[in-house]
């Protein structure tokens, strides 16, 4: 009697446990990549490449012409200067849950120094700085690598 106790808790551990990871699994295709959980909705490439170009207009490095007030004014001036890699991960990922390590979206990103972005990143010649940025599916910054100045 008690071996068949303990061979039906095995069996129902491991029937919970093929469970659990079946639902984890459905979760994780039902979400598409770069769905931001926090807003609910998988946010644009513009609003991804405006925000990042936001934040350097705010610290003085990217140079705007007169019709330029904003990041997304910015991007559409110069489209081909920000582009979103949205490649998938390999593997197993749990989007939304661990935004941070698993859905992370790559960025190169170019933009016009101003004097103080010239300071700021150790140049004196450059003109056009071009970068790769890692950010979340919320478009919150992660990590950057400086490619190279021209």
């Amino acid at each position: 009697m008690k071996k068949l106790s303990m061979r039906l808790k095995s069996r129902s551990i491991v029937i919970a446990g093929v469970i659990l990871v079946s639902l984890m699994y459905a979760y994780d295709k039902a979400i598409p990549p770069g769905f931001c959980a926090t807003e609910k909705r998988v946010i644009t490439d513009e609003e991804i490449c405006a925000k990042q170009y936001d934040a350097y207009i705010t610290a003085g490095y990217l140079k705007l012409d007169k019709s330029e007030k904003t990041g997304m004014d910015y991007f559409k001036h110069h489209p081909s200067y920000c582009r979103v890699d949205r490649a998938e991960t390999q593997g197993f990922r749990l989007r939304g849950l661990i935004e941070d390590l698993d859905g992370r979206l790559s960025i190169n990103l170019k933009y016009e120094l101003t004097e103080q972005g010239k300071k700021s990143q150790g140049v004196s010649k450059t003109t056009i700085w071009d970068e790769w940025l890692y950010v979340t599916p919320c478009g919150r910054f992660i990590k950057r690598d400086p490619i190279e100045a021209s």
